[in-house]
């Protein structure tokens, strides 16, 4: 099963798409790995024998994890702050401050860290 995400997109930059210039700014993972070639190869493997939905499925899951790691975080920094506020300053990490206030209105404090 296709979801259909890569339909019009040459297949080339499909598959790699850092090798065609299309995540500019963003390291490569082969240039910074401190994995064995051979480890590479077996992920790889495994993940190209995955199906659409169980990417997009450990996708969604990896995304769940960094949230909730980001949230304790920021519980931790600011212990007074209620579900909105950290649910909001999560938005802020991700989307940027301005984003939030035109969304949300809603800014940390100048004084935030």
């Amino acid at each position: 099963m296709t979801l259909g995400l890569t339909r019009g997109f040459p297949s080339e930059l499909v598959r790699d798409p850092a090798r065609h210039g299309i995540l500019r700014g963003m390291p490569s993972s082969r240039a910074r790995s401190d994995t064995a070639p051979e480890a590479q190869a077996t992920h790889a493997r495994v993940v190209a024998q995955l199906s659409a939905a169980e990417r997009v499925q450990r996708a969604r899951d990896l995304t769940l994890t960094a949230n909730a790691l980001a949230l304790a975080g920021l519980r931790r920094r600011h212990p007074a702050a209620g579900e909105r506020e950290l649910l909001l300053r999560l938005a802020a990490l991700r989307l940027g401050a301005d984003v939030v206030e035109r969304a949300y209105g809603w800014r940390a404090p100048a004084d935030d860290a």
